[in-house]
This record gives C-alpha cells, sequence and structure tokens, in this order.
C-alpha cells in the first residue's frame, strides 16, 4: 500500500470545481430551474434541495482545511495571516450559505409562489449575508497573490524585453 499524501494545494484546488460541477449539473437537471430567473441558492430548496446545501457545506469545510492548510504552510511568511483569514471565512460562509436558506419564489421549487418573496424568513435574510461575506472574503484572498504574480510577471516581462534589447543591440540572437 502506498502512501498518498493529499497537500493544502490539492485540497485548495478542489473546492471550487466542485462546487461549480455540482451547481451546474443541477441547474440543468432540477425540473422548473431557470438560470435566468434564479440563483444558483435557490437549487437548496425543494426535494433534492439537500444536494447544494450539501455542496455547500462541503466546498466550505473544503476552504476551511485549505485555509488550516495554508496558514500552516506561509507561518511567518508573507501572506501568512489575512490570505488564509480570508479563505477560512469563505469557508465559514459557505458553510453558513449551507445552513440558512433563501425563500422559495419564481414558481421554484415547483409548487412555489410565481413571484418574487413579500418577506424574508430569518433563514433568508442570514442567507446573502453569508453568501457575500464569503466571496468578498475569496475575492479579498486571492488579491494578494495575484498583485504578487503580477509583480513577477512584470520583472520577468522587463527582463525578457532587456535580452531580446541586448540581442538586437549586439546584432545577435539572445538564446
Amino acid at each position: 500500500m502506498s502512501n498518498v499524501r493529499i497537500g493544502t494545494e490539492d485540497i485548495f484546488s478542489l473546492f471550487f470545481p466542485i462546487y461549480t460541477a455540482v451547481a451546474i449539473v443541477q441547474a440543468f437537471t432540477r425540473t422548473g430551474f431557470d438560470i435566468r430567473l434564479h440563483a444558483i441558492s435557490t437549487l437548496t430548496l425543494g426535494d433534492l434541495g439537500w444536494i447544494q446545501r450539501a455542496d455547500f457545506i462541503a466546498t466550505g469545510c473544503l476552504a476551511v482545511i485549505a485555509a488550516i492548510g495554508i496558514r500552516s504552510l506561509l507561518r511567518g511568511g508573507k501572506g501568512g495571516v489575512w490570505g488564509p483569514m480570508l479563505i477560512g471565512i469563505y469557508g465559514i460562509g459557505m458553510i453558513a450559505a449551507g445552513l440558512f436558506r433563501p425563500d422559495s419564489g419564481l414558481s421554484f421549487p415547483p409548487g412555489a409562489p410565481e413571484g418574487m418573496p413579500t418577506s424574508m424568513s430569518s433563514s433568508a435574510s442570514i442567507h446573502p449575508l453569508a453568501f457575500f461575506t464569503a466571496f468578498i472574503c475569496l475575492v479579498a484572498a486571492c488579491r494578494k497573490p495575484m498583485k504578487h504574480l503580477a509583480s513577477h510577471s512584470r520583472v520577468l516581462l522587463c527582463h525578457n524585453r532587456w535580452k531580446k534589447n541586448k540581442g538586437a543591440a549586439s546584432g545577435g540572437e539572445t538564446e
């Protein structure tokens, strides 16, 4: 039996594709669901709502596990506090989005009222707060690494231009 080790980067790279795949499959297979009218969150409603609730909660758990692993990898280094904390908050927000469901409306799930709900339940009030907090934290967590990568790509771009100009000035190839 071989030792198989799943690293933090593996967990981190799993949670969003799984979340997306489950949501897309449901969007095309759930009776009455129309992506033009209904938010993905409304998939948490109805007889098969447990699938999307489990998707939100599993995504959140994977994000929290990834945040813990990233924190241990980056401890004491650049991005070792804010990045993992924001990813962890994203995970907690996704778990909360799975636990607190929106109200039904716009004829989904089948049998729901045709129009928008006229009032919000307490669960429906918490759901968007959790969702928006989660995704704002995810965007913020991605901002720092992207800024870091962008600065490295500028250095690489400048280096390549320098090599090209040096080669052109000497009349030869740089490689």
